[in-house]
């Protein structure tokens, strides 16, 4: 996921694998809701995403996973991992993962990214969540939040 690996790279870390951001990244902020266990979806959207290279649109993303995973979940050390290198996992506390409670979920990222935009220099002029479950073709959206 992200960018290609540089020839006999060992590990892919680095600024190469996180989502560019400019000046004009700042369209659209897409929220796409996750499981705390749903590693191949995010990196499947990762890839999807990479390939249309929405930062060129105005388009930043955001997995968001819930704070409180289910008891016994060994993922949460992994998540961390997946947090730290790619940047893109937004934890929203006090949501649940478990089904009934993912609306509380989009909620509360909502909240967060609102307040996180007003503290922003250059906040987003638009906030949207979406699913994981979904792979979105991002081209054509800029252009019609634009008109």
């Amino acid at each position: 996921a992200g960018g290609a690996d540089p020839f006999n790279a060992s590990e892919r870390w680095g600024a190469h694998m996180r989502q560019p951001s400019g000046p004009s990244a700042r369209l659209l902020l897409l929220g796409l809701l996750s499981g705390s266990d749903r590693f191949v979806s995010r990196d499947l959207q990762r890839r999807a995403l990479w390939a249309q290279r929405p930062w060129e649109y105005g388009v930043a993303w955001r997995f968001v996973v819930g704070e409180r995973l289910p008891k016994g979940d060994n993922s949460r050390v992994s998540l961390e991992y997946e947090s730290a290198k790619y940047g893109d996992v937004d934890r929203v506390s006090g949501a649940s993962e478990l089904p009934p409670r993912l609306a509380s979920k989009a909620l509360a990222w909502l909240v967060h990214a609102s307040a996180s935009s007003r503290r922003a220099a250059a906040p987003p002029r638009y906030v949207a969540l979406s699913s994981d479950a979904h792979l979105l073709r991002l081209p054509r959206l800029p252009a019609l939040l634009r008109a």
